[in-house]
């Protein structure tokens, strides 16, 4: 290996040297030139690696310049997809490459990516994400996006585009996990009420709007979210053999998808974490309960098997669903004892 300073006047470093160029062939000749001696001597301590560890040499500045952001993304989409990244993270990751990152910094080459960039990025999506959790969300995809820079080599290590871009923590309190929120912001118990009470009037029988009364178990979810806190493809993928009328809670161990564009499945719980939820009586006894024994589909079963078998009638129900009262699920997705013993909601109002 050679290092050649420039000539009197001259601005342009070489470095030389000798790299295998495959089996059994002679090694061919590789020139690299750089702008200050800086940059040589950095060039020329990565080649001398690399040849001692038998990894890549030193790409050219043309390599260099074709490798910007924008194709660091495909990348790091290529990547999520092979470490088994679930429908609805890819489309959160591709929405915010597509939406913040990409048309600030997406012809940045990779080699020249500072802190500078960053910042524009995070001050981009400020105007778009109120959310604290949001915007800790983008930070996170720029950090793991230089991660895979430095493994692929794209990126000096010695180089970090994110030292010194710091955005405001929310406030933990002493003791409260990461789901815990805020008093002030929970929702009274009367005003999930009203909210439930004015659903079951608008999407009931009684209902004018067609669109309204498409959703006859509108009312319930929004009890199940406000009581129990699942997420709407938590309700959505409740089966009869989840619901446990008898001891008061719920066991969630999935959640319906609906990736874009693809039909929708019972996927597994958010983190794998499958959990269970209780139910308050009121609302497992007053009104799913009631709704489970009135249901003249499921009477049939449940008198052939509470003589043979005396535990949980709901449970015991075969699954399946009447054609008129399906709601939630898309078409061949889980079906249900009754409607009401698995509805499905948003995140907890």
């Amino acid at each position: 290996m050679r290092l050649y300073a420039p000539d009197d006047g001259g601005t342009k470093y070489q470095v030389m040297f000798r790299a295998p160029a495959g089996d059994g062939e002679p090694w061919r000749r590789v020139l690299r030139r750089a702008n200050s001696e800086t940059e040589a001597r950095k060039i020329f301590d990565q080649a001398e690696a690399a040849l001692d560890t038998e990894r890549e040499t030193p790409v050219g500045a043309d390599v260099r310049t074709t490798r910007t952001i924008r194709m660091l993304g495909e990348e790091y989409l290529k990547d999520s997809l092979e470490r088994g990244k679930q429908p609805r993270t890819m489309e959160q990751r591709i929405s915010r490459l597509n939406a913040h990152i990409l048309p600030t910094i997406g012809d940045v080459p990779v080699t020249k990516w500072r802190v500078e960039h960053s910042r524009k990025v995070m001050e981009k999506g400020s105007k778009t994400l109120f959310s604290q959790r949001g915007r800790e969300d983008l930070r996170g995809q720029l950090a793991a996006m230089r991660k895979l820079a430095w493994r692929l080599g794209w990126l000096d290590r010695s180089i970090d585009p994110l030292d010194g871009l710091e955005i405001g923590r929310a406030t933990v309190h002493h003791g409260a996990t990461a789901q815990y929120v805020d008093p002030r912001l929970r929702p009274e118990t009367r005003q999930v009420k009203a909210m439930a009470a004015a659903a079951d009037k608008l999407c009931g029988s009684d209902g004018i709007d067609p669109l309204m009364t498409r959703l006859p178990l509108f009312g319930t979810k929004i009890r199940v979210a406000g009581f129990g806190g699942l997420r709407l493809g938590e309700q959505n993928a409740l089966r009869a053999i989840d619901v446990f009328l008898d001891h008061g809670y719920v066991h969630v161990n999935g959640s319906w998808i609906t990736p874009r564009g693809a039909a929708g499945f019972r996927g597994p719980v958010k983190n794998h974490r499958i959990h269970e939820v209780p139910l308050p009586r009121s609302l497992m006894h007053d009104e799913l309960l009631p709704a489970s024994k009135t249901c003249s589909i499921c009477q049939p079963r449940r008198r052939s098997s509470r003589s043979s078998t005396p535990r949980r009638p709901s449970v015991n129900a075969a699954p399946h669903s009447p054609p008129a009262r399906r709601t939630g699920a898309s078409p061949g997705g889980t079906t249900r004892c009754h409607p009401r013993t698995s509805s499905g909601s948003s995140s907890t109002p």
